[in-house]
């Protein structure tokens, strides 16, 4: 692109012209001041096309030779440019180039030229003409890529042309958030120091806008060179600017600033890359990486998805079943069943990427998405309207003139109480319609917008994460050919898995499909709303390639590549060693994997090949099944007065260190074979990875161990792999002492990779740790000894055992916390409550200032969303410790929390009864959700197999709860407590568990409830029920004014008048000890007890209150407080929310507190 004040030159020598043009290849010339009149044709450029022959106005006429713009563009591109629109004065005027120009948007420019300030061809209308172009650019920006050259005439020295700086002051939320090189300090050769009164407004406009001053910040203009120097070379200024919106300026390559002949204005030549959406430009790399200068390895390059609307997509289904596409699918099946090497797959994973992306982009072209509202760019935020910026400027140009003026405090004054006017405003627009979204059925996008995003931010050195994950995923292989094997020589398999064997069916793909969850990461072309809808078109050719892929025991290329996301684990965050990598594959990769895993899933369950103690992953199993367990154990041993020895053995590396060639014997030992193992086997033929960094992918390195963190299959791997453990541990016999479930020995514990070993001596727990020695030698797994730990649970203190693993002490603790549950060998399991309780509290200080952070203040929605964020972590494995809990005071800590917040959503004090404060929100103890969940848990027991470990633990306990001798109910067994707090029916009935009707337990626990509030004798929640009424079934909800009243200051003061938590004397006077007779009013000289009916009638302070709400007193015949509340909520609570300000203002107590 050529930018040039030509001075005349085009009008007078056009020919001459073209020679200069013909030195190098351009797409578009862009010339000022052609001097051209009104009516004349356009000068002739071979090779161009004119597409603007703006001439100069009329005044611009009058005012001498000045003005007039023309743009020629290649002819090859003439049918995609269009001119738009002119602006005042012929000063400058819009053009638009397609999407056949620009690829991924439309891209505008703007072609200017300015005269000088002082010009009389502007006649004193120069301002004019900035604001108009200043709106021009806020609108253009909001359509695409925007570029402003030309001549303006705007001298700016190297004065910033962004928000944040003194001139300019801005909040943090409006600072730029585009390219280093947009916010970076210009540079400038202009000899001018200030700017002038162009450059001004020019820089205002930069600042209210997106755009950014290319001149000295980009490739070729680094020092900012003048661009106009005067005939007698006296003076010299930058003037002929090229400008571009913050999305546009990365598109910058170089900028050349060029003397030309016969003009005394240089030109300008700018290069613009043309990208795709596919390929934007990438983000920097970050600055700490330590091979920045060395030649970088090719970085994977992965086809990124259309993103089509619902329309869209319709539309593609519908094109899907046109014969020509079912024809290309057929061609697509057919070569994957004449696929026989894996290069035949690559090509089959080619063809149908292909047409997949060749149907989605003519979908996209023929149907085009509506086209909404433009993002606005980053730097401005979306609450910036037209009126602000008009203030802003007012506030500014009347600064300039005398800051110290009454007119520009007064301008400064009410340009900041509109800019808080118009935050609040948009605040509660948002705020409105997230909790409309709330209540939609897009759940999905409220819980997006409702999570905070978060910085992930790694302090360790790209290359550093590359070195160590490729370590630890491409180690080489050792040789197997002993390391499997027992002495024993090959174990028959223990089942026959040809019923595996069945190819892939089209219908079992698309149940496969739709039972795939949305909202995860995959890579490639098809993402899962597509593949969805076009389920019954695409799942006979991918059952085919699915079939081939078995066939050939390898996937297609396009579908292995892995993109992996270091996650931190804990601990030193400079440790590669605490980051647990998530492998992220192509979604037609993880739909193979999750048809092979439920295959396996139901085939090792009914043939029972999983290990008894086994409970990861696994239908029906669940973590709260393997504490309960362990409590049952720890209780037993306790019963039968011997200890308990417990290491909880924590892998190293568990998934990644797999070997697979062992991983393949252990399932053909199993009985899998044919081409189920050779489907199993295609997904790690081969298994290119790329760590996932800030800046974008690394470059690929091949993956030789472990199974894939993140893939479906690998949880159900790596449990068969270390299955058989188990088998070793029984054949061990009783060297071992191992702990037995209603007289069958316990088996170790597991769930996925973590493992507890449990034995009733020292020497016992230790063989098992020998053997568990000699079996990660022989299957190459490693214990990480710092991180396993031993737990003694006897009745009487001893000194701690010495046990090793590998000559390596193992340390000794006096509790852990096993599956999120803390377990105490000195306490009983009720005083895990204590650390739930403090989870819970954390994550309800989150939720509160997220719904601070987001203005979501309506009750309903914060009920529900402490249901959903808070209750889980508070509940967390109540099934196993609750029963304690509930059986003395353990739950107090829950309950405080959930008050906690209940009571921040009334604004009501610490002092507030309990049963009113949940009365009024219509909630229930914790209490009673955690009865009902251990019922169910009950239940669920009672249903299981007796074959299950759970069930045999659980009838243990059962037989524990029977036997004679008296204990306190808090360290009474798990299911004698049970029946404690269940007194009112019988859970165990002739020693036989019988399942619980929780209906009935629900009905008897809110009974009591009920009865209890409505006979309390507390004054309080006797005048609490005075306004409410006594509650029942029926009745118990929320609040009706809770819902009514939108303001969450004059919601809260109507909640403390109904719950007596508010200022007025009768209240305060207690808290000093007074009798009520002396809590006097002290706003006023009536010598009244200052309680709610004076506030209400009584008070002369509060006259003119009671005037301004006049409506509420209208009624004679209501004389007494609760019959006051009972009228109309929208009127109460602006009514009782004035009287409290002004009674804070009377008191001095101040109107914001309770």
């Amino acid at each position: 692109m050529l930018s040039l004040n030509v001075q005349g030159w085009l009008t007078r020598d056009a020919s001459a012209l073209s020679q200069v043009i013909k030195a190098a290849d351009y797409d578009v010339l862009a010339f000022s001041e052609t001097w051209a009149r009104e009516g004349a044709d356009a000068p002739e450029l071979p090779g161009f096309t004119s597409v603007l022959n703006l001439p100069r106005s009329r005044r611009q006429q009058r005012g001498g030779t000045r003005g007039g713009i023309a743009v020629y563009v290649a002819e090859r591109l003439a049918s995609s440019v269009s001119h738009l629109s002119t602006g005042p004065q012929n000063c400058y005027a819009v053009l638009r180039f397609d999407k056949a120009v620009a690829q991924d948007e439309d891209a505008y420019m703007i072609a200017c030229y300015i005269p000088p300030e002082g010009s009389p061809s502007f006649d004193g209308k120069g301002p004019a003409v900035w604001e108009a172009l200043r709106e021009e650019v806020s609108a253009t920006c909001r359509m695409g890529h925007v570029f402003v050259i030309g001549d303006l005439n705007a001298r700016t020295s190297t004065c910033p042309d962004f928000p944040g700086t003194v001139d300019h002051p801005v909040t943090e939320e409006f600072l730029p958030s585009a390219a280093p090189p947009v916010q970076s300090q210009r540079h400038s050769r202009d000899s001018r120091e200030r700017p002038n009164r162009w450059g001004r407004a020019l820089l205002d406009m930069c600042c209210e806008t997106s755009l950014r001053i290319a001149n000295g910040r980009v490739p070729g203009d680094e020092q900012g060179q003048v661009t106009f120097v005067s005939q007698s070379q006296v003076g010299s200024s930058l003037i002929d600017y090229v400008l571009a919106s913050a999305d546009a300026f990365p598109l910058i390559q170089s900028l050349t600033i060029l003397p030309a002949p016969e003009s005394d204005h240089a030109a300008l030549h700018l290069l613009i890359k043309r990208t795709t959406a596919a390929e934007q430009p990438p983000a920097p790399r970050r600055r700490r990486r330590r091979h920045q200068q060395q030649q970088q390895p090719q970085q994977p390059t992965t086809q990124q998805p259309l993103r089509l609307s619902a329309a869209q997509l319709t539309v593609w289904q519908q094109r899907l079943q046109q014969p020509d596409a079912a024809a290309q699918l057929s061609d697509i099946a057919a070569a994957a069943d004449a696929a026989k090497v894996p290069d035949d797959m690559h090509a089959v994973g080619m063809q149908f990427d292909q047409f997949i992306e060749t149907t989605q982009a003519e979908v996209a072209a023929a149907a085009p998405a509506a086209k909404g509202r433009r993002r606005q760019q980053d730097d401005v935020p979306r609450w910036w309207d037209a009126d602000l910026a008009h203030g802003r400027r007012a506030a500014r140009h009347a600064a300039r003139r005398d800051p110290k003026s009454p007119a520009a405090r007064a301008l400064r004054q009410q340009y900041q109480h509109l800019l808080r006017r118009t935050q609040r405003r948009w605040t509660r627009s948002q705020a409105i319609a997230l909790t409309e979204l709330a209540c939609s059925t897009n759940s999905k996008k409220f819980w997006q917008k409702l999570k905070p995003a978060k910085k992930r931010s790694c302090p360790i050195a790209d290359d550093v994460m590359l070195d160590s994950f490729r370590k630890l995923l491409d180690a080489p292989t050792v040789s197997s050919s002993t390391a499997g094997t027992s002495g024993s020589g090959a174990a028959p398999p223990f089942a026959d898995g040809s019923e595996l064997n069945s190819p892939f069916t089209a219908g079992a793909v698309q149940q496969a499909i739709g039972a795939l969850r949305g909202g995860k990461a995959t890579v490639g072309l098809l993402k899962l709303d597509a593949l969805s809808i076009a389920a019954a078109q695409l799942a006979p050719c991918i059952a085919c390639i699915f079939n081939a892929c078995q066939r050939v025991a390898a996937l297609p290329r396009s579908w292995a590549l892995c993109g992996i996301t270091p996650i931190h684990k804990g601990g030193d965050t400079q440790d590669p060693g605490n980051y647990r990598g998530i492998a992220v594959g192509s979604l037609l990769a993880k739909l193979y994997a999750c048809i092979l895993n439920e295959l396996l899933m139901k085939w090792t369950e009914q043939h029972q090949l999983r290990a008894r103690g086994q409970a990861g992953f696994r239908r029906d199993h669940r973590t709260t099944d393997q504490t309960f367990v362990v409590r049952t154990l720890i209780e037993k041993a306790k019963a039968d007065r011997q200890p308990l020895y417990s290491c909880f053995v924590d892998f190293k590396k568990a998934y990644d260190t797999v070997p697979r060639d062992l991983l393949w014997e252990k399932l053909q030992r199993i009985g899998v074979h044919g081409a189920f193992l050779r489907g199993v086997q295609a997904l790690y033929a081969d298994v290119p990875m790329a760590v996932q960094f800030e800046g974008g992918m690394s470059e690929t390195f091949q993956s030789t161990l472990g199974v894939k963190q993140g893939c479906p299959l690998s949880p159900t791997l790596f449990g068969i792999y270390i299955d058989d453990f188990q088998a070793e541990l029984e054949t061990a016999g009783g060297d071992l002492d191992l702990p037995t479930l209603c007289g069958v020995q316990a088996p170790a514990l597991f769930y996925a990779d973590d493992l507890d070993l449990v034995s009733t001596s020292v020497r016992g727990l230790q063989a098992q740790l020998e053997l568990l020695e000699s079996f990660c030698t022989r299957w190459r797994l490693t214990v990480n000894v710092k991180k396993t730990k031993v737990v003694v649970y006897a009745a009487q203190a001893a000194a701690p055992p010495v046990l090793t693993y590998m000559r390596a002490p193992i340390e000794v603790l006096d509790s852990f916390t096993y599956l999120g549950i803390d377990i105490s060998s000195r306490s009983a399991f009720a005083a895990a409550s204590i650390g739930r309780a403090a989870s819970a509290q954390r994550a309800a200080l989150a939720l509160q200032h997220r719904c601070h952070d987001l203005s979501l203040h309506d009750p309903a929605l914060q009920l529900h969303l402490f249901d959903a964020l808070v209750r889980p972590v508070m509940l967390y494995g109540v099934e196993t410790w609750g029963p304690g809990a509930l059986c003395g005071s353990g739950m107090d800590s829950c309950e405080l929390v959930q008050r906690k917040f209940l009571r921040s959503i009334l604004g009501v004090r610490t002092g507030t009864p309990n049963v009113a404060v949940l009365g009024e929100l219509g909630r229930f103890p914790v209490a009673h959700t955690a009865t009902l969940a251990i019922c169910r848990f009950w239940n669920r027991l009672v249903a299981m197999p007796d074959t299950r470990l759970t069930k045999q633990a659980f009838l243990e306990n059962c037989a524990l709860a029977s036997r004679p001798g008296r204990t306190s109910r808090s360290s009474a067994c798990w299911a004698a407590q049970v029946c404690s707090f269940l007194h009112f029916m019988s859970p165990i009935v002739d020693g036989k568990p019988q399942r619980i009707d929780t209906s009935v337990v629900s009905a008897h626990l809110q009974r009591r409830m009920y009865d209890a509030v409505n006979g309390s004798d507390l004054r309080k929640v006797r005048e609490w029920l005075e306004v409410r009424g006594p509650v029942n079934c029926d009745n118990y909800q929320m609040a009706h004014y809770l819902q009514a009243v939108a303001s969450k200051t004059s919601r809260r003061r109507l909640a403390q008048f109904r719950m007596g938590s508010h200022m007025l004397g009768v209240e305060t006077g207690r808290w000093q000890r007074l009798p009520r007779a002396e809590r006097l009013c002290q706003r006023c000289s009536c010598s009244a007890v200052d309680d709610e009916a004076h506030m209400i009638w009584g008070c002369p302070a509060l006259i003119d209150q009671r005037v301004q709400h006049s409506e509420l007193f209208e009624d004679s015949t209501i004389t007494s407080v609760s019959d006051f509340l009972q009228q109309d909520a929208g009127q109460l609570a602006p009514f009782l929310r004035v009287c409290h300000d002004h009674c804070a203002e009377l008191e001095g107590y101040g109107s914001s507190r309770v």
